[in-house]
């Protein structure tokens, strides 16, 4: 299996370079007006683009006109995260095997809540995609990974790939998507533990 993904790895890596060169028929970077964007987004590796705080955009004002929708997307997506949080931790401490089976709860359950509930606000104030807990933590998991260092260090590897997002943006989709397609077998192996 390794030597698998292994070779997975190196055939993606492959094609990623291969669509980067600019004057070749699979190129990533046709020469097109959307190429030469994507192409003057590729060259920005190492730029810093500061982020901005979405609350002064935003109109939070609950009794003007747009206040019902505003309470609404809010309700429905506080419920959405609530469920979809619960599904995330309660499989991943079932992958993990610390589910007590008599009352179906998992050692410091509540401290997970509640760092998923801050982390997420502070992403939604500024502005970033939900910082919340993911099904992909059973990759960490399958490796020995429960104590919470693999996902500081996840952490510190996302931190410096912000600086090389142009490269990482500009991967095409041709050489991702066998690599999603296994990863998606490997999350499919825990159907057969459902009743």
């Amino acid at each position: 299996m390794a030597v698998r993904i292994t070779q997975l790895t190196l055939n993606n890596a492959a094609s990623a370079l291969t669509a980067y060169s600019r004057n070749t028929p699979f190129t990533y970077f046709p020469n097109t007006p959307t190429g030469d964007s994507k192409f003057a987004f590729f060259k920005n590796v190492i730029a810093f683009h500061p982020i901005k705080s979405i609350l002064a955009s935003m109109d939070w004002n609950l009794a003007g006109a747009n206040g019902p929708q505003l309470a609404l997307a809010m309700f429905t997506l506080l419920y959405v995260d609530i469920i979809d949080t619960t599904a995330t931790l309660y499989s991943m401490a079932r992958f993990s095997g610390v589910v007590d089976p008599e009352t179906g709860d998992f050692p410091r359950s509540t401290i997970a809540y509640c760092t998923d509930a801050i982390t997420i606000s502070i992403g939604a104030v500024l502005g970033t995609s939900p910082v919340s807990a993911y099904v992909e933590s059973g990759a960490g998991i399958s490796e020995g990974g429960r104590t919470g260092l693999t996902s500081i260090t996840t952490g510190l590897c996302f931190l410096v790939s912000i600086f090389f997002a142009p490269i990482f943006a500009s991967i095409p989709p041709w050489a991702t998507g066998c690599a999603l397609v296994l990863v998606c077998s490997f999350f499919f192996q825990q159907t057969q533990k459902l009743d």
